[in-house]
């Protein structure tokens, strides 16, 4: 029998696709007005959906299934430090807090237009882990009762100096190329804790011109964070965040602020 020999020569294009990949470092993470980024060193967000079975006798062996609830956890590591409004003092007043988390994280920066995600959450477990040879660690667990949103930033954490009479700064606009009507939901974040007095908006508009309210954070005088459901079904094509900062004297304040269309 003569072998037969057949030479196939296949040309292989690789296809290449200009996607931007994240390194952990460059997660952002705010934890009701405390820099998270500054203490933890690893992240574990969850996001699911109830599955429940509604498969029949007559099924004819295909199991069936109708989707449920939402549900959203974060388990978090990091670095124990016990001085005083550090890590570990702020962990450990949430074990008791009466009030939810908002906790807002963005995997490559928060940079305006950049997408990350926000909680409203309660912290379900904290603990440290000393070995003998290596730092004090810790651990902590939130468990989010509104399931999870993705969040586009408005206005990455930013330091201002407001004016003794007090300034106004409007962020830039957001092109989202369309308008939407589906609702949104808001994120603010203040990190510093200064006396000065903030009034924080989300504002849209058609134009990139005429802006009006979104929607409006409650006035804070100190550090923390809040999540706001907005009343109007309809988000205009553009969106920018809006502060008013008042004090007594200049003050310097740290603010983030996200916005989720529906």
């Amino acid at each position: 029998m003569t072998g037969i020999t057949f030479v196939m020569n296949v040309a292989i294009t690789e296809e290449r696709c200009n996607v931007v990949f994240s390194h952990g470092k460059e997660l952002k993470i705010y934890i009701d007005g405390i820099r998270g980024d500054r203490f933890l060193n690893s992240l574990d967000p969850a996001a699911t959906v109830d599955s429940a079975e509604t498969t029949p006798f007559a099924s004819s062996g295909r199991k069936s299934f109708i989707p449920g609830n939402i549900d959203a956890t974060l388990s978090a590591g990091g670095l124990w430090e016990g001085s005083s409004s550090e890590s570990d003092q702020f962990l450990n007043s949430l074990v008791t807090a009466t009030s939810q988390t908002v906790i807002n994280w963005f995997p490559n920066k928060d940079t305006l237009g950049n997408f990350g995600y926000g909680i409203t959450a309660d912290l379900t477990g904290y603990g440290q882990n000393m070995p003998v040879d290596g730092v004090v660690n810790l651990t902590a667990d939130f468990q989010a009762s509104k399931g999870r949103d993705r969040v586009e930033s408005l206005r990455a954490l930013t330091t201002t100096a407001a004016a003794v009479a007090g300034s106004t700064v409007a962020g830039t606009a957001d092109d989202n190329a369309a308008a939407t009507t589906k609702g949104s939901v808001g994120f603010f974040q203040r990190t510093d804790n200064t006396t000065a007095s903030i009034a924080a908006k989300v504002q849209h508009s058609a134009n990139n011109s005429t802006w009006d309210t979104l929607l409006s954070f409650t006035t804070i005088t100190a550090r923390g964070g809040e999540r706001v459901v907005a009343s109007t079904g309809t988000v205009k094509r553009y969106t920018r965040s809006h502060l008013i900062i008042t004090g007594t004297t200049a003050k310097v304040t740290s603010t983030f602020v996200g916005l989720t269309r529906r």
